[in-house]
């Protein structure tokens, strides 16, 4: 299996041992079809399959065993979302389910997205969040199998990144928040959360409402191309430009259940 599916089974097996107080080792080794064909197999079992595709996992649990078979990282970190929501609520937590049933229920799941691009949105303009918050959300996508994050950055009057270039902007909308300096995301915890993104498989979205207010104050008609392309480059993906009336949209008809359910099969 490659680097990223290991690292994301590693994770996994960390955490059940941890919560569930009982040894849950990692180990990566050959032969397993073999002892998966005589009987002998057991534990959870993860199997790569280049058939499948990127996203696509299945999982066969018997009272003896599961099997995994995936492509890939993608396809493992769908998976193990999925067998995470069937162990105790206590899996997500950091406290003590030792005295959890820790069991998992026989059964065959085929299961794959509905499409490509599902992305949860986060709006850091109207309430700025902090970096953890952030990874939690990120989280909350990768337990619900999203595969994005879209983070709103402005508003009509709101800027939360600084960088060298954009730092004017982001000093009117410090002023325009009463002189807060703190609803700034700097370019370094950015990468931070980009890391943590990239280490659970989703991709962050920078997307930006047409800041009018600090247009104005500034006598401009529009964001300048380096502003984006600081962004773009610190992101690594361009930013998405929407209008005010887009972006309420957006925040007001969404809903993460609902999206999950309509985009899962």
């Amino acid at each position: 299996m490659d680097a990223a599916s290991i690292d994301c089974l590693k994770r996994f097996s960390a955490r059940v041992s941890l919560v569930s107080g009982k040894s849950c080792p990692f180990s990566s080794t050959g032969g397993l079809a073999s002892t998966i064909a005589d009987g002998s197999a057991k534990g959870i079992i993860f199997i790569k399959d280049g058939s499948m595709h990127d996203e696509e996992y299945r999982i066969e649990i018997t009272p003896k065993y599961c099997v995994v078979r995936t492509s890939g990282f993608n396809g493992t970190r769908n998976a193990v979302a999925t067998l995470m929501q069937m162990l105790p609520e206590s899996v997500y937590s950091i406290g003590n389910g030792s005295k959890d049933k820790w069991t998992l229920p026989a059964c065959i799941i085929a299961d794959k997205p509905g499409r490509q691009e599902r992305a949860l949105l986060a709006d850091c303009a109207g309430r700025f969040r902090s970096i953890e918050e952030l990874k939690a959300i990120v989280d909350i996508a990768v337990k619900y199998k999203f595969s994005a994050v879209k983070l709103i950055l402005s508003s009509d009057d709101r800027w939360r990144f600084k960088g060298e270039t954009s730092s004017p902007f982001a000093q009117v909308s410090i002023y325009y928040d009463g002189g807060n300096e703190k609803g700034i995301y700097l370019p370094t915890e950015v990468s931070d959360l980009k890391k943590y993104a990239d280490r659970n498989g989703i991709t962050l979205v920078p997307e930006l409402i047409i800041p009018s207010k600090i247009l104005d104050y500034m006598e401009l008609t529009g964001i300048p191309d380096n502003y984006l392309d600081e962004i773009g480059q610190t992101f690594e993906c361009l930013p998405v430009i929407v209008t005010s009336e887009e972006g309420k949209s957006d925040i007001e008809n969404m809903n993460i259940l609902e999206l999950a359910e309509k985009v899962w099969k």
